[in-house]
């Protein structure tokens, strides 16, 4: 259990929740039960005391309004939870507001146009169907370290130019910084991909190219170039977010059908549905979270937020919201959702939203067009997190391979 942070005297005692969101009781089983557990249990803005404190978003309301309000909350310094240690750079755009967020996001904007989304989605098919071909004839499989860490680091790596062999270098250093609760441990696995995302900046300034590496290091922020930290520190934000999210979603996927076998059948059955499934499976299996800090003082649901505040956005309390998604935790791949949870809203709205769609649908087209009817393999249990983002540690799965 972590140290606990004094309660500050403007936080009413009746919205103060024990919530150590690496250590949510029920967490390693089924991370969403343990959060609606905590969603039906607490107000709307909620504070918890753990990790130097700060406030929990409860609403889909709120959600909105947090990740739209750039006047009174900043994403500078707040996104993660534990704050990083003293002294480590601002990761742009993801750390960075408006107008500096426009200028580094659009290297983005051009390297993942529909054109390319569409090009990089079809190499993220060709990965699956090769993962697919490596292990249908054996039966079954540990999905996430046979499938669903391989596809999301290709495109990645694809992207900004790099080896993929290197891909065994940076998976735990991902994971380490995304699932850690230690800070110096996180910030210390974050400084490791710095230096591996460094010494590529240096290389592509000696010798530029094509890829998104080479168009950072062109980006121009006013009137000035962005320098070699910012150039490095954006690279290491897309590696960051582009390896984890994507492949725990996957697999939140995959456990869901391989449970739900009236679901799977639909998909079977009717593929065309499967667009319509993505999305709706990434509603109800938001993953994700971000924080903010208060720029100003504020009332918002209900409590006074003081300037300097962490808060703290759990995309997955805004998809359990009965308000805005009525029966929330069934699935319906009629619903057709909009404004999904999982990518975020306002400025910072996820930029690689629509690649991370293309991965998806590839993953369930390919994988239920070879291996149909597959289950939890008997007598095992599937290992699951929470923490910054929610996630999947083993999800081993099984079929007849005849």
């Amino acid at each position: 259990m972590t140290a606990k942070h004094k309660i500050p005297d403007h936080v009413a005692s009746s919205v103060v929740r024990d919530v150590d969101i690496y250590n949510i009781p029920g967490g390693d089983t089924d991370p969403f039960l343990a959060w609606q557990a905590i969603k039906n249990s607490s107000p709307e803005m909620f504070y918890t005391p753990h990790y130097g404190g700060y406030w929990v978003v409860n609403s889909a309301e709120l959600y909105h309004r947090v990740l739209t309000d750039t006047e009174h909350f900043t994403s500078r310094k707040a996104v993660l939870v534990p704050d990083m240690p003293e002294g480590t750079p601002d990761f742009p755009p993801l750390m960075v507001d408006a107008p500096e967020h426009r200028a580094f996001r659009h290297p983005y904007n051009l390297a993942l146009s529909p054109k390319k989304v569409q090009v990089f989605g079809e190499q993220a098919r060709s990965v699956i169907i090769g993962c697919i071909d490596a292990i249908i004839d054996k039966g079954e499989c540990e999905f996430m370290a046979d499938v669903a860490l391989q596809v999301p680091i290709a495109v990645v790596m694809s992207l900004l130019g790099l080896p993929f062999e290197d891909r065994e270098r940076l998976i735990p250093l991902v994971d380490a910084v995304t699932h850690g609760d230690n800070p110096e441990a996180r910030g210390g696995a974050a400084m490791a991909i710095f230096a591996y995302c460094d010494e590529w900046v240096t290389k592509r300034e000696q010798e530029p190219g094509d890829d998104l590496i080479s168009r950072f290091i062109k980006i121009k922020v006013g009137d000035r170039p962005a320098t070699h930290m910012e150039a490095t520190a954006s690279v290491t934000i897309l590696l960051l977010g582009g390896l984890d999210s994507v492949s725990h979603t996957m697999a939140f996927f995959m456990k869901f059908l391989a449970e739900n076998s009236d679901h799977r059948q639909q998909l079977i059955d009717d593929p065309a549905l499967i667009p319509y499934a993505v999305d709706e499976l990434l509603r109800r299996y938001s993953i994700v979270s971000t924080a903010r800090m208060a720029l100003k003082n504020i009332e918002i649901g209900g409590i006074t937020m003081r300037a300097g505040d962490k808060v703290i956005v759990e995309m997955c309390m805004n998809s359990m919201d009965e308000e805005a998604w009525p029966d929330a935790m069934a699935v319906k791949f009629d619903r057709c959702p909009k404004n999904i949870p999982s990518f975020g809203e306002g400025p910072h709205k996820c930029v690689g939203m629509n690649l991370a769609r293309n991965e998806l649908r590839a993953l369930l087209e390919e994988w239920l067009k070879r291996i149909p009817n597959f289950t939890i393999t008997p007598g095992k249990s599937v290992a699951t997190m929470t923490g910054q983002n929610i996630g999947i540690h083993e999800l081993p799965l099984s079929w007849n391979a005849a």
